[in-house]
């Protein structure tokens, strides 16, 4: 099989296991965050804390594996101008670095 054929049966087959309950769970869920957004920036951040720790500390995991001596990530939110910056990891330059 060809990669195309490869990739077409891998997404036709993930299409078989999703169910409407898993789509009706996810619009739900994305909902709920757009919903808690409108409360202010705190309660987002509680509601987001979990999916935010287990990203950052992905970013960790990688810069580890790079051997790019990651710091531990910072998961406290702080507000950088106009935005705010949910969370960080902060690593030394390594081989994928240019400085």
């Amino acid at each position: 099989m060809n990669g195309l054929g490869e990739l077409q049966h891998f997404f036709s087959a993930l299409a078989h296991g999703i169910s409407r309950i898993d789509i009706a769970f996810v619009l739900a869920v994305m909902a709920f965050n757009i919903l808690v957004a409108r409360f202010g920036m705190w309660p987002y951040s509680l509601v987001t804390f979990p999916g935010n720790a287990g990203h950052e500390l992905m970013h960790w995991f990688v810069a580890k594996l790079l051997f790019a001596q990651p710091a531990f990530p910072s998961l406290w939110p702080r507000r950088d101008g106009d935005r705010w910056i949910m969370g960080s990891v902060a690593f030394a330059p390594s081989i994928v670095s240019e400085d």
